[in-house]
């Protein structure tokens, strides 16, 4: 015998078969599970009411009712124990006046009571008996002056009093004429021929103090002092006379060679006050020829033609051409001394300016154009004093 052989591949489906007879009946089956509640039924009516249960045990206490309705007043209770002191009341209302009482005994004398309050001022007393002279006081401040009096009655005439002493020279006569000579040097100049010497000094130019500026003309005596000092002048009001004015300058001719380390006086020209018989008359040329004298005039000296001179910011002071004091003999660019309140002199300040007349032959060039001392010395008018002697 073989062995067995391998499986066959399955066969085709069969067709339907036909429906079977009925099966018996099964055995039943074990319980299900229980099904989920059904939803809630309706309502039922009200039953009927039951038999009352035994009582329960006692509940809680209630909360407070509302309070009940007054009721009936009771009869009087007895007094009440003495309550404690109360606090003390308001003020009452200020009583009726009692009715006066009998007048008491009399007391006796009782201690000195405290001193009283000062009283009111009384009326003003008689006037006592005149006191003792009291001693001499300080002197009093000077008063107001008063008001012009009425004219006084003529005097008698007085007994003829005792000779004079010799009085000062007299004032030149009516007919001379007064000459200033500034040297512009430290020596004073000698007056010209036919001149007399009055006296010599220091030549003064203008000052200034507060804003306000004063000058001299160069021909008169006024600008020869005969004492120097930076600040020649003192500064007054009604109460006060202050010698150390803190804007006080003062202006002088100075000399051509300056030293910086020289005494301010030493800076300063010297002049000298003439006087003589004569009729002047300044000549200004306004070229760089010096002018001729007019007919039976004599030249009495020759200069440049000077005509103003300004501080810095200080003002300054004109010359009359007029006058001999534009003529001055010497030429410098600056010719004056500035001198402040610290008694310090200098030239050459820093807005200074002295101003001569024009050269007009020479004058054509640029405006504005500058020129060295000398230059300018080549560009200034001549002019010449001339006098006619009496």
């Amino acid at each position: 015998m073989g062995l067995q052989g391998l499986d066959g591949n399955p066969g085709v489906r069969g067709a339907k078969g036909d429906e079977g007879s009925p099966g018996v009946d099964g055995v039943d089956g074990e319980r299900g599970d229980k099904g989920k509640d059904g939803p809630d039924g309706k309502r039922g009516e009200k039953g009927d009411m039951g038999v009352i249960g035994p009582s329960g045990p006692r509940g809680l206490k209630g909360n407070d009712g509302p309070p009940g309705l007054p009721g009936p007043t009771g009869p009087k209770g007895r007094d009440g124990d003495i309550g404690p002191r109360g606090i003390p009341g308001l003020k009452g209302d200020k009583g009726t006046k009692g009715v006066p009482g009998n007048i008491g005994l009399t007391g006796g004398k009782g201690e000195t009571g405290f001193k009283g309050d000062r009283g009111k001022k009384g009326v003003v007393g008689d006037t006592g008996p005149e006191g003792p002279r009291g001693l001499k006081g300080k002197k009093g401040e000077r008063g107001y002056d008063g008001h012009h009096g009425h004219h006084g009655l003529n005097g008698e005439k007085g007994d003829k009093g005792s000779k004079g002493t010799t009085g000062n020279d007299g004032q030149p006569s009516p007919h001379s004429t007064i000459l200033v000579k500034h040297s512009q040097t430290r020596n004073a100049s000698s007056c010209p021929t036919n001149f007399t010497e009055v006296y010599n000094g220091y030549s003064f130019v203008f000052l200034y103090s507060y804003s306000f500026s004063g000058g001299s003309d160069l021909g008169g005596s006024g600008s020869c002092l005969k004492l120097f000092a930076p600040l020649p002048f003192v500064s007054c009001t009604r109460e006060t006379c202050d010698s150390d004015d803190r804007t006080g300058y003062s202006f002088w001719l100075g000399v051509r060679d300056v030293d910086k380390a020289a005494d301010p006086v030493n800076l300063i020209s010297r002049c000298t006050v003439c006087r003589g018989r004569v009729s002047l008359v300044t000549m200004h040329s306004q070229t760089t020829d010096i002018p001729d004298c007019p007919s039976d005039y004599s030249s009495i000296w020759t200069g440049y033609s000077y005509i103003m001179n300004k501080g810095k910011d200080l003002g300054g002071s004109v010359q009359d051409l007029a006058s001999s004091g534009s003529c001055l003999e010497n030429f410098e660019a600056l010719p004056f001394i500035e001198c402040n309140q610290n008694r310090k002199c200098v030239r050459y300040g820093t807005a200074n300016r002295g101003y001569w007349l024009a050269a007009l032959d020479v004058i054509g060039g640029p405006r504005g154009m500058s020129t060295t001392n000398k230059e300018g010395e080549e560009r200034v008018s001549r002019c010449r004093v001339c006098g006619i002697f009496n």
